[in-house]
């Protein structure tokens, strides 16, 4: 996982992380090398279908690396 998550920042500007739901809690999902890509904050999102997330932080971290303010 950390080589995939190192070509993806690598390729990509970062990477995306998804941890499903267990029964210690609910699902989670954030970005990895969006601040040492683009020195801005990294995102993360709680309680969401993973893929949703997966989506949502995808696109933020589009609108992030092209300066928008969120």
């Amino acid at each position: 996982m950390d080589l995939r998550t190192v070509e993806q920042v690598e390729e990509h500007g970062w990477s995306v992380v998804m941890v499903p739901a267990d029964d210690e809690g609910p699902g989670f999902a954030y970005t990895i090398g969006l601040w040492h890509t683009h020195s801005v904050p990294e995102l993360a999102m709680f309680g969401l279908d993973i893929q949703t997330m997966h989506v949502l932080l995808n696109s933020l971290g589009h609108e992030a690396a092209a300066g928008a303010v969120l």
